[in-house]
């Protein structure tokens, strides 16, 4: 389900990158002021690399966010596993 839904929303998204880039082939000029050259780039990696660099450093700060808590998860994994291996406590003698 979780598939589907990824292909539902993932490739009208990968269609308008498509789009966009095949659109906005043309050549800029882009310079930054105190450095000496120039570069010749297309437009659409103008407006798409930086698109990809946010979505690249966002999901390093989640994955980095989240370390505590697959720390914690691993552990009580561990702990888990190691309770399940322990024997079992004798059944108390009731009347």
């Amino acid at each position: 389900m979780l598939r589907l839904l990824k292909a539902l929303i993932g490739l009208p998204i990968a269609v308008v990158v498509v789009v966009f880039a095949v659109s906005n082939r043309q050549t800029a000029l882009v310079s930054l002021w105190p450095l000496p050259f120039e570069v010749a780039t297309p437009v659409f990696f103008l407006a798409l690399a930086p698109l990809a660099l946010g979505v690249f450093l966002g999901g390093l700060a989640a994955w980095l966010a989240g370390g505590k808590s697959r720390r914690l998860s691993r552990e009580r994994a561990r702990q888990l596993k190691a309770f399940g291996n322990a024997p079992t406590p004798p059944a108390l003698g009731g009347s």
